[in-house]
């Protein structure tokens, strides 16, 4: 970028001298210096802007003296701003002062990138590879980065010497150009010679074929890296642990060969040998990784020896002694671990004395260690580090905690019998110190009654080193939030710890507070700047404080707008107020997702003529689409189409020898939405929505229709409250409970309307939503429909969900997960008049019209409960008290859900976890006959799998207890349920 600056000689006295006269320089400066500013005009590429952020910048102003500081700063708010290659700053006599005027070249970005002519084919490669290089909005500066981009494409692809041409075409705005990238790749160059090196002759052949390289084959460079690598793998495999393949290509006789030589260094051939004491094959794998780290150096083999015994310990084998050791043989090397594990000893009993201030139940609950259980050393000084802390934290700096362990064994006992261990620990606590002052040294900018609030430790209460450690950081973020960014803070003790009253002194040199000047945003093409602007915490004028800097960064990249954010200070280094830029780099508007899967579950199927069903194991196959448009006229609107639809046996409620055959799109969602944020207040959004969906449920399917409008508000982090308005038709089918034993409201609304608002309240704590590990979900859902509102039949709904996860301290990761779901709903009676099958009234003896009271909800409204993500010993909805159930065991839902739900996950090995369960629960055909004592238990096992789509689960559940249905058919035992993600 070019600045016209040199001091406000060059800027001014240009203008001065080649307008008005013919006097020295100088001495036109010193005309125009001091005098009024009558008019400031920008001009952006020789045209008056009428943007009025730019005027906004300087702080040239009209009617005051110009300042030479003044015109310096305003030059540099425009350099900040990073839109233009040139900034002119000049001055010209007018009447009663000078004339400011501003003249910017813009500066030339790259929006798109457009491939074409004979390069078209490599399109994909070339346009991401110009993307990773240069970015989304590069300057036309970099066009030369995004030339060495297509080079390296080509030439990976055997392309050496192409012919890369670009030009840029503008845009309907002159600052943005699009680059079109031409050219001619020219001939593909092949391997003319091949040679191997390194290896005997008679073994460069074998080596040649599983390369899988040949003499005129085409040169690609990432195809042969690959061979390289699977070779080098194979190698490995063999045990030559430190193999090392490559490759040199070199230029060959004909203008377009290259002599390829492949230099192979197998080291030497390594045996790894476990003597002694077993170990399990994955866990030699795992913990002497020398095919991984293609290495046998001492240090890994060190960290190896480390490593088994951490792991022999860690499995109550406390006295492991594992040793390694080197033996050069005839054909390469042989490493030897010898391992002597000894006997697994088990804690009878952990002994504490010496403790007097803090009582022993305090300070065993800091040991996790309980009788019985293997005796494990990291464990136990874990224990031990609490305690400590404990006891600092209570005032005893000088405390002391040491462990002495007695082996209380038999002396005649076998070696594979598990020892037993005493573990005594002696507790010197020393002198309990106090705080008896706190003062402050060097405070002069902010008010130290202010700082005192900030303080975790006070005078009067135990001393503690990481009380004054936290008070030292919160009182340098206190600094840091007032903008001084050079605060150095010490905290000194007085040397009182011998009579228990220690004074702490924090000693402050504040430096110098930075004030944000103006605020620029950069980058932003598509996006606006007011929506940017709205999410800043930074406020010019204000302190430049680092959580609003923090906080700032946060919101803007919550957005989804933007691949990067980036928020920096700009200015002179002892500058006092410095210019804030907000550098953002906007991510794709369009977005695009697929994906496939297969579903496994008990389905019901039909059984002979008297409607009697089975339970059958049934794959489905899975897929979805989604497309999405963002970031819509620079205000963060977004509209995106979801479609996901299922193949699965067919259903033929009604047909036994059909039911289950052949197979049929059966299952479908396709759902449109629209997102307005910020709309009404600045935390909330609005979503409108409409979808139609198909769904198969074990007793009914059901055709859906719905429009629905969502509004809902952030509070803080975690709280969230959603309120909405849906409005549809839901049809249903394929009904596998015969019509005398459906409910009214089945059979006189098997196509019903419904209206309803729902409020929301949800608390999210979880880390992970697909996989959580720690923290808690609460969800509590209201919904009512009524007539009033133009729904055909009224109801209220409330769905209460509470789910905790904890992880487990140690090094298994091992999480424990809990959850609990009730329901409950009630429906709003209506009268309907029965008619016969002409469509007339029905009428009774005493000559009035029949009428029938509806008082359930519609089937798709009712709760249901049994599958792979509810109760796991029952197949789908198949969970119910006995007024729920039909003579065959088809579920109807009820009014009332209880669900439980505990399972321990438990990693195994990378990716996978085992799992086990207890679940219960049940639905009730009444509020008035939820009870406690009728839920149903289900307790299984199963694994998980973290893929890149989440966690792939497969559980069995067994059924603690078994119903016998009214047609004298038993429960199933188990049921069989394959999906993806979690049950809760």
């Amino acid at each position: 970028m070019r600045t016209t600056v040199g001091g406000l000689v060059v800027i001014l006295s240009l203008c001065a001298c080649a307008a008005l006269s013919a006097q020295p320089a100088t001495t036109q400066v010193a005309d125009v210096r001091g005098q009024p500013v009558t008019a400031i005009r920008v001009e952006v590429d020789g045209v008056r802007s009428p943007d009025p952020s730019l005027p906004a910048l300087l702080d040239v102003v009209v009617g005051r003296p110009l300042d030479p500081s003044q015109v310096r700063s305003s030059i540099e708010h425009l350099v900040h701003l990073q839109r233009f290659a040139t900034v002119d700053l000049l001055a010209e006599p007018a009447p009663g002062g000078v004339a400011v005027i501003v003249q910017l070249t813009s500066a030339q970005r790259i929006e798109d990138v457009r491939v074409e002519g004979a390069l078209k084919p490599f399109d994909t490669a070339i346009l991401r590879a110009i993307r990773e290089r240069i970015g989304s909005a590069a300057l036309i500066s970099e066009t030369g980065d995004a030339v060495a981009a297509v080079q390296d494409v080509l030439g990976a692809r055997g392309y050496l010497r192409p012919q890369i041409g670009t030009r840029l075409d503008p845009t309907s705005r002159r600052e943005i150009v699009t680059l079109v990238v031409t050219g001619d790749p020219g001939t593909r160059w092949q391997v003319a010679r091949l040679a191997i090196t390194g290896i005997p002759a008679p073994e460069q052949a074998a080596a040649i074929r599983a390369l899988g390289f040949t003499s005129g084959m085409p040169y690609d460079r990432d195809a042969m890296d690959e061979a390289v690598r699977r070779y080098t793998s194979r190698l490995r495999a063999s045990g030559y642990y430190e193999a090392v393949v490559r490759t040199t290509p070199e230029p060959g006789q004909a203008s377009t060969a290259i002599d390829l030589t492949v230099d192979v260094t197998r080291g030497p051939l390594v045996v790894l040998t476990f003597e002694g004491d077993s170990l399990p094959e994955a866990a030699r794998r795992e913990l002497v990784p020398v095919r991984e780290e293609a290495s046998v150096d001492e240090d890994l083999l060190e960290d190896s020896r480390n490593r088994i015994t951490e792991w022999l310990q860690e499995r109550g084998y406390w006295r492991a002694r594992v040793s390694y050791s080197r033996r050069q043989t005839a054909t390469g090397l042989e490493v030897v671990f010898t391992i002597a594990r000894g006997r697994v000893y088990r804690v009878r009993s952990v002994l504490i004395g010496g403790a007097q201030a803090l009582p022993e139940a305090s300070l065993r609950q800091r040991v996790a260690i309980q009788p019985d259980d293997p005796f494990v050393p990291s464990v136990l000084a874990a224990g031990i580090a609490s305690i400590t802390q404990l006891y600092q934290n209570s005032g005893f700096p000088a405390v002391r905690v040491e462990q002495a362990l007695v082996d209380v064994s038999a002396p005649s006992l076998s070696p594979d019998v598990p020892g037993d261990l005493e573990i005594r620990l002696r507790v010197t606590e020393g002198t309990r110190a106090t705080v008896s002052r706190i003062t402050f040294e060097g405070v002069q900018a902010l008010d130290e009654a202010a700082l005192r609030t900030a303080l975790t430790l006070s005078p009067g209460q135990p001393f503690s080193s990481a009380a004054v450690v936290a008070s030292r950081e919160a009182v340098l973020r206190r600094y840091l939030d007032e903008g001084y960014r050079q605060a150095q803070i010490e905290a000194r003790l007085d040397n009182g710890a011998a009579t228990g009253a220690i004074g702490v002194t924090f000693v402050l040199v504040e430096g110098r507070q930075t004030i944000v000047d103006r605020i620029l945003v950069v980058g932003n093409v598509r996006t606006s700047e007011d929506t940017i602007r709205r999410e800043l915490r930074i406020v010019g004028g204000q302190p430049y404080g680092l959580s609003r800097v923090f906080e700032s960064q946060r919101r803007l990249t919550a957005l989804g707008l933007f691949r990067s954010v980036r928020i920096v200070d700009m200015g002179q280094a002892n500058a006092g107020s410095r210019d804030v830029v907000i550098t953002v780099e906007e991510a794709p508007v369009t977005t695009v997702g697929y994906g496939a899967g297969l579903q496994g579950g008990q389905r019901l199927r039909s059984v002979g003529d008297t409607g009697a069903v089975e339970e059958n194991f049934e794959f489905a196959a899975r897929g979805f689409f989604e497309a999405g448009r963002r970031n819509l006229w620079g205000k963060n609107r977004a509209v995106s189409l979801f479609v996901r639809a299922s193949v699965r046996p067919r259903d033929f409620p009604n047909d036994p020898e059909r039911d289950g055959s052949g197979l049929a799109l059966n299952e479908y969602r396709v759902l449109g939405a629209w997102r307005e944020p910020r709309a009404f207040l600045d935390s909330a959004n609005l979503d409108i929505a409409a979808f139609v969906e198909q769904a198969v449920r074990s007793s009914f399917s059901f055709r859906r229709q719905q429009a629905r409008v969502d509004w809902s508000r952030l509070f803080g982090e975690h709280l969230t409250f959603v309120a909405r308005y849906g409005f549809g038709r839901t049809d249903i089918f394929d009904a596998r409970i015969a019509l005398e034993d459906q409910l009214n409201v089945d059979r006189l609304f098997p196509q019903v309307r419904i209206s309803s608002v729902t409020n929301s309240v949800i608390r999210d704590t979880r880390d992970d939503p697909l996989d959580p590990g720690k923290g808690t979900f609460v969800a509590v859902d209201g919904e009512l429909a009524g007539r009033a509102i133009g729904s055909e039949v009224g109801f209220g709904k409330t769905l209460l969900q509470g789910f905790l996860y904890r992880r487990l301290a140690g090094p298994r990761r091992i999480v424990i997960a809990g959850g609990a779901r009730v329901g409950l709903a009630r429906g709003l009676p209506r009268e309907i008049v029965r008619l016969g099958d002409d469509g007339q009234p029905l009428y009774g003896p005493d000559g009035q019209p029949l009428v029938d009271v509806v008082t359930d909800l519609p089937a798709a409204e009712r709760f249901f409960a049994g599958g792979d993500n509810t109760v796991r010993g029952f197949a789908q909805d198949r969970l119910g008290e006995p007024a729920t159930l039909d003579r065959n065991g088809l579920p109807t839902g009820g009014n009332g859900l209880l669900i439980f739900n505990t399972e321990v996950r438990v990693p195994v090995w990378k990716g996978l976890i085992a799992a086990g369960f207890v679940d219960a629960g049940n639905v009730f055909q009444r509020v008035s006959n939820l009870d406690i004592a009728e839920i149903r238990g289900a307790a299984g096992f199963g694994v998980r799998y973290l893929s890149p789509i989440g966690p792939i689960r497969v559980d069995l559940g067994f059924k603690m207890n078994r119903l016998t249905f009214a047609n004298g058919t038993k429960e199933g035992r188990t049921a069989l349920h394959i999906t993806v993600g979690q049950a809760f």
